[in-house]
């Protein structure tokens, strides 16, 4: 089973969505519309940090 990114739509496997997705698999970002850095700090990590954003190629 393929899983979409939600932000950009582009196919992930179902394992990155099982690791990086939220609690029932949703990806809302992917390594095509976002940095190892948006999808690895959380809003804990940095409270004065922007939201993560799409960053269409």
């Amino acid at each position: 089973m393929t899983t979409l990114c939600t932000a950009c739509d582009t196919p992930v496997s179902t394992q990155f969505a099982r690791v990086m997705g939220d609690n029932d698999d949703r990806v809302h970002a992917c390594p095509n519309c976002s940095t190892v850095r948006d999808r690895t700090t959380t809003a804990e990590d940095t409270p004065d940090a922007p939201p993560v954003t799409y960053h269409p190629c």
